[in-house]
Protein backbone atom coordinates (compact mmCIF):
# COMPACT_ATOMS: atom_id res chain seq x y z
CA UNK A 1 0.00 0.00 0.00
CA UNK A 2 1.62 3.41 -0.63
CA UNK A 3 2.45 5.46 1.64
CA UNK A 4 -0.85 8.53 1.23
CA UNK A 5 -3.42 5.15 1.00
CA UNK A 6 -2.20 3.91 4.21
CA UNK A 7 -2.26 7.28 5.86
CA UNK A 8 -5.78 7.85 4.48
CA UNK A 9 -6.89 4.33 5.47
CA UNK A 10 -4.88 5.13 9.37
CA UNK A 11 -6.67 8.29 9.99
CA UNK A 12 -10.55 7.04 8.41
CA UNK A 13 -9.72 3.65 10.97
CA UNK A 14 -8.65 5.98 13.97
CA UNK A 15 -12.13 8.33 13.29
CA UNK A 16 -14.11 4.80 13.81
CA UNK A 17 -13.36 3.77 17.49
CA UNK A 18 -12.82 5.53 20.59
CA UNK A 19 -9.50 7.71 21.20
CA UNK A 20 -8.41 5.51 24.02
CA UNK A 21 -7.99 3.11 20.84
CA UNK A 22 -6.04 4.55 19.16
CA UNK A 23 -2.64 2.10 19.49
CA UNK A 24 -5.12 -1.23 18.96
CA UNK A 25 -6.64 0.44 15.80
CA UNK A 26 -2.87 1.30 14.41
CA UNK A 27 -2.04 -2.63 14.81
CA UNK A 28 -5.16 -3.51 13.35
CA UNK A 29 -5.05 -2.01 10.07
CA UNK A 30 -1.87 -2.68 9.46
CA UNK A 31 -3.13 -5.93 8.42
CA UNK A 32 -5.20 -4.92 6.03
CA UNK A 33 -4.11 -5.94 2.83
CA UNK A 34 -3.59 -2.81 0.15
CA UNK A 35 -6.07 -1.97 -2.33
CA UNK A 36 -5.76 0.81 -4.80
CA UNK A 37 -9.94 1.93 -4.70
CA UNK A 38 -10.56 4.42 -1.47
CA UNK A 39 -12.88 3.63 0.73
CA UNK A 40 -16.14 5.22 0.68
CA UNK A 41 -17.04 8.56 3.17
CA UNK A 42 -18.67 7.26 6.31
CA UNK A 43 -21.35 8.32 8.58
CA UNK A 44 -21.31 9.62 12.20
CA UNK A 45 -22.39 8.49 15.30
CA UNK A 46 -22.53 8.91 18.88
CA UNK A 47 -20.91 6.23 21.29
CA UNK A 48 -20.56 7.02 24.69
CA UNK A 49 -20.76 11.07 24.24
CA UNK A 50 -17.81 10.46 21.74
CA UNK A 51 -18.69 10.99 17.86
CA UNK A 52 -17.46 8.51 15.66
CA UNK A 53 -16.67 8.28 11.86
CA UNK A 54 -18.11 4.60 10.65
CA UNK A 55 -16.51 4.13 6.94
CA UNK A 56 -19.40 3.36 4.33
CA UNK A 57 -17.17 0.75 2.55
CA UNK A 58 -13.60 -0.10 2.29
CA UNK A 59 -11.76 -2.40 -0.16
CA UNK A 60 -8.98 -3.08 1.84
CA UNK A 61 -8.95 -7.18 1.91
CA UNK A 62 -8.45 -9.44 5.22
CA UNK A 63 -5.44 -10.70 6.32
CA UNK A 64 -4.52 -13.76 6.12
CA UNK A 65 -5.67 -15.94 9.15
CA UNK A 66 -2.05 -16.44 10.16
CA UNK A 67 -1.08 -12.78 10.74
CA UNK A 68 -4.04 -12.23 13.60
CA UNK A 69 -1.62 -14.45 15.91
CA UNK A 70 -0.40 -11.14 17.83
CA UNK A 71 -3.09 -9.06 18.14
CA UNK A 72 -4.66 -9.19 21.02
CA UNK A 73 -8.56 -9.03 21.97
CA UNK A 74 -9.20 -5.88 21.30
CA UNK A 75 -7.60 -5.49 17.88
CA UNK A 76 -8.98 -9.00 16.54
CA UNK A 77 -12.32 -7.15 17.36
CA UNK A 78 -11.68 -4.19 15.93
CA UNK A 79 -10.26 -5.65 12.94
CA UNK A 80 -13.58 -7.35 12.51
CA UNK A 81 -15.24 -4.28 13.00
CA UNK A 82 -13.84 -2.72 10.32
CA UNK A 83 -14.66 -5.61 7.84
CA UNK A 84 -18.01 -5.75 8.65
CA UNK A 85 -17.83 -2.18 6.16
CA UNK A 86 -16.11 -4.29 3.48
CA UNK A 87 -17.82 -4.17 0.07
CA UNK A 88 -18.06 -7.90 -0.33
CA UNK A 89 -21.02 -8.99 1.54
CA UNK A 90 -19.12 -12.49 2.77
CA UNK A 91 -16.92 -10.88 4.34
CA UNK A 92 -19.27 -8.20 5.87
CA UNK A 93 -21.43 -11.64 7.27
CA UNK A 94 -18.32 -13.59 8.27
CA UNK A 95 -17.34 -10.77 10.58
CA UNK A 96 -20.66 -9.26 11.73
CA UNK A 97 -20.76 -12.93 12.92
CA UNK A 98 -17.81 -11.97 15.87
CA UNK A 99 -18.84 -8.70 16.33
CA UNK A 100 -22.66 -9.30 17.42
CA UNK A 101 -21.26 -11.25 20.01
CA UNK A 102 -19.31 -8.72 21.68
CA UNK A 103 -20.79 -6.44 24.34
CA UNK A 104 -18.11 -3.42 23.89
CA UNK A 105 -20.70 -0.23 22.81
CA UNK A 106 -18.56 0.67 20.16
CA UNK A 107 -19.20 -2.12 17.77
CA UNK A 108 -22.53 -1.85 17.84
CA UNK A 109 -22.88 0.75 14.97
CA UNK A 110 -20.96 -1.80 12.93
CA UNK A 111 -24.16 -3.77 13.80
CA UNK A 112 -27.44 -1.69 13.30
CA UNK A 113 -26.14 -0.43 9.63
CA UNK A 114 -25.79 -3.84 8.39
CA UNK A 115 -29.78 -4.33 9.26
CA UNK A 116 -30.54 -1.17 6.46
CA UNK A 117 -28.36 -2.85 3.94
CA UNK A 118 -29.71 -4.94 0.99
CA UNK A 119 -28.01 -8.71 1.78
CA UNK A 120 -30.82 -10.55 3.82
CA UNK A 121 -28.69 -13.39 5.13
CA UNK A 122 -26.90 -10.87 7.19
CA UNK A 123 -29.98 -9.43 8.80
CA UNK A 124 -31.17 -13.23 9.32
CA UNK A 125 -27.87 -13.41 11.34
CA UNK A 126 -28.59 -10.06 12.92
CA UNK A 127 -31.80 -11.13 14.28
CA UNK A 128 -30.72 -14.58 15.40
CA UNK A 129 -28.20 -13.20 17.00
CA UNK A 130 -29.90 -10.62 19.11
CA UNK A 131 -31.98 -12.70 20.90
CA UNK A 132 -31.56 -10.96 24.02
CA UNK A 133 -32.43 -7.61 22.81
CA UNK A 134 -36.01 -7.80 24.01
CA UNK A 135 -34.89 -8.84 27.16
CA UNK A 136 -34.89 -5.82 30.01
CA UNK A 137 -31.51 -5.88 31.82
CA UNK A 138 -29.19 -7.52 29.14
CA UNK A 139 -26.03 -6.21 27.63
CA UNK A 140 -27.80 -5.91 24.84
CA UNK A 141 -30.88 -4.60 25.57
CA UNK A 142 -28.75 -1.98 27.38
CA UNK A 143 -26.14 -1.45 24.55
CA UNK A 144 -27.84 -1.08 21.75
CA UNK A 145 -30.51 0.96 23.45
CA UNK A 146 -28.20 3.49 24.56
CA UNK A 147 -26.77 3.96 21.08
CA UNK A 148 -30.68 4.16 19.53
CA UNK A 149 -31.53 6.89 21.96
CA UNK A 150 -28.20 8.66 21.49
CA UNK A 151 -28.47 8.77 17.47
CA UNK A 152 -32.12 9.39 16.61
CA UNK A 153 -31.22 10.67 13.04
CA UNK A 154 -28.95 7.76 12.08
CA UNK A 155 -31.82 5.30 13.85
CA UNK A 156 -34.29 6.78 11.26
CA UNK A 157 -31.81 6.88 7.93
CA UNK A 158 -31.47 2.96 8.90
CA UNK A 159 -35.57 2.56 9.17
CA UNK A 160 -35.88 4.43 5.63
CA UNK A 161 -32.90 2.66 3.90
CA UNK A 162 -34.59 -0.82 5.22
CA UNK A 163 -37.63 -0.27 4.49
CA UNK A 164 -36.37 0.75 0.87
CA UNK A 165 -34.57 -2.60 0.32
CA UNK A 166 -37.72 -4.25 1.79
CA UNK A 167 -39.76 -2.86 -0.93
CA UNK A 168 -37.31 -3.26 -3.66
CA UNK A 169 -36.04 -6.71 -3.30
CA UNK A 170 -37.74 -8.73 -0.12
CA UNK A 171 -41.34 -7.70 -0.54
CA UNK A 172 -42.16 -11.02 -2.41
CA UNK A 173 -41.04 -13.08 0.85
CA UNK A 174 -42.50 -10.50 3.65
CA UNK A 175 -45.59 -9.19 2.36
CA UNK A 176 -45.92 -7.25 5.53
CA UNK A 177 -43.05 -4.78 6.55
CA UNK A 178 -43.45 -5.68 10.27
CA UNK A 179 -41.94 -9.49 9.49
CA UNK A 180 -39.21 -8.69 7.85
CA UNK A 181 -36.41 -9.14 9.79
CA UNK A 182 -35.03 -6.03 9.71
CA UNK A 183 -38.03 -4.01 11.15
CA UNK A 184 -38.66 -6.52 13.69
CA UNK A 185 -34.87 -5.52 14.54
CA UNK A 186 -35.54 -2.24 14.29
CA UNK A 187 -38.86 -2.47 16.88
CA UNK A 188 -36.87 -4.49 19.14
CA UNK A 189 -34.23 -1.22 18.91
CA UNK A 190 -37.28 1.10 19.75
CA UNK A 191 -38.69 -0.25 22.25
CA UNK A 192 -34.76 -0.74 24.22
CA UNK A 193 -34.18 3.00 23.17
CA UNK A 194 -36.99 4.20 25.20
CA UNK A 195 -34.96 2.58 28.45
CA UNK A 196 -32.98 5.25 27.68
CA UNK A 197 -35.55 8.31 27.37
Amino acid sequence: MDEAAATRLRDAAVKAFPSELGAEVEQAVRLLVPSHHASVDGFDVSVRGQWLRIPYRIYEDPPASGALDDLGEVARMILDCLLTRHHVGYVRQRHMKKVISTDADWGVPFIITLVGEYVIEIVDVIRAGLTELDTPGTWQRQRYGRFAADNPAFMTLTRQRTASYWNCHHRWKYPKFGHYPGARVLASLRSAATDHV
